[in-house]
């Protein structure tokens, strides 16, 4: 079974690993910019891209195929980005040492397969996501991931994905004793320059 494809960027000697998983209509290209952005040394970043695509277009992508109206099939994500961890990511950096940053469609990737890892990853760092199975009951994390540091981030101006989304989120995964933290900023469906500030200090530390 093959993995997802992916782009990287090395930075010194790296001792740590960020996998920045891109949104809807993005590609294994879009978050480039981030890794010259963070102020981060001796790093590996890598740029995971989505199996889907977009109306036949190579360069727009999705992480998810819309079968009919609320009903999506995930099962090439499913399948092929955990063979890229594996492969890729954790084959070269133990996973307490890798973090990992999503966003909007990225963002639900985190919450629907990076927090259900089974075992302890460095931190997690969805920006403007959402649940798609809001009422779903059953824990939203493997419970190794019990003290992983999350730190959700939204626009609170985004007229895309409301900011009510990752209030909802912030408020289910505190109530299950998550290591959760929820910074609001003043923006749209956009990442925010502070909020990558307090995100790299951690992965700094």
């Amino acid at each position: 079974m093959k993995s997802v494809k992916y782009s990287s960027i090395k930075i010194g000697d790296p001792q740590k690993a960020i996998v920045a998983i891109h949104g809807f209509k993005g590609n294994s290209k879009s978050f480039h910019f981030l890794s010259n952005t963070m102020e981060i040394n001796n790093i590996e970043w890598f740029f995971p891209e989505a199996p889907y695509l977009i109306d036949k277009n190579i360069t727009t992508r999705s992480w998810s195929y819309e079968i009919s109206e609320g009903d999506y099939d995930v099962t090439k994500t499913k399948e092929q980005f955990p063979i890229f961890l594996e492969e890729k990511v954790f084959s070269k950096y133990h996973p307490k040492n890798v973090f990992f940053i999503g966003f909007s469609q990225g963002a639900v990737v985190c919450y629907e397969f990076v927090l259900y890892l089974n075992f302890k990853i460095g931190g997690v760092f969805p920006i403007a996501g959402f649940f798609r199975n809001s009422k779903l009951k059953k824990s939203r994390f493997h419970p190794i991931q019990i003290n992983t540091p999350i730190i959700i981030g939204h626009g609170i101006k985004d007229d895309i994905v409301s900011v009510e989304q990752s209030r909802f989120i912030y408020k289910t995964l505190k109530n299950q004793n998550a290591n959760v933290k929820l910074v609001e900023y003043n923006g749209r469906h956009k990442i925010n320059l502070d909020y990558l500030k307090e995100i790299t200090k951690l992965i700094n530390d």
